[in-house]
């Protein structure tokens, strides 16, 4: 049996198809059989250049020539772009991801994270307690000596007062001035 030179070229070169036959009929069987496997495209590139095997007279590829010549004109430039090409693949997959998780959070209705929401109600249960609780304090000394509907009138102004404090903020603004600061850093002075 004659033994084939790209079995000696690439011992470790072991295709599921069989062994690697001498000729191939066309490009696309060329770029098959070449170790690593070549696209089409780069078989016809490589036919522009200078040194290119070419085909046989019957209008064959010789695959031992074809893979030294493309080893020593396109190993390079397949191995920089290959990870560039990865990386751009990577993000894209990402990216399809990210969409689609909004878009699956869109279809649940699940329009915030309910861990912010109970962060943000929480936050509001705070500032108000803060507020209102301020009133008995800030008030006792200005109703004693008054009648009870002046003290009356004057609550009801400290409580609307409070009120219109509470909701004059923006509803997340201490959320947003806090996520401000934490992406500029901390600050220095």
């Amino acid at each position: 049996m004659m033994s084939n030179p790209l079995d000696a070229a690439f011992p470790d070169a072991t295709r599921k198809l069989g062994p690697v036959p001498m000729f191939a009929r066309n490009q696309t069987d060329l770029g098959r059989y070449l170790m690593p496997p070549r696209d089409r495209k780069i078989i016809q590139r490589a036919m522009k250049r200078e040194g290119c095997p070419g085909r046989t007279p019957d209008g064959r590829y010789h695959i031992a020539d074809w893979q030294i010549f493309v080893n020593q004109h396109f190993a390079s430039t397949s191995s920089e772009g290959q990870p560039d090409k990865q990386k751009l693949e990577m993000e894209r997959l990402r990216l399809q991801n990210e969409k689609l998780t909004f878009e699956l959070q869109i279809k649940k209705k699940d329009y915030s994270a309910n861990a912010d929401v109970e962060m943000w109600v929480g936050e509001l249960v705070m500032a108000a307690k803060r507020v209102l609780l301020a009133i008995p304090s800030k008030l006792a000394p200005q109703v004693i000596g008054r009648t009870e509907v002046e003290a009356e009138k004057l609550m009801k102004e400290e409580i609307n007062g409070a009120l219109a404090q509470l909701t004059a903020r923006p509803l997340h603004a201490d959320r947003a001035r806090r996520a401000q600061i934490a992406r500029a850093g901390p600050i220095l002075t």
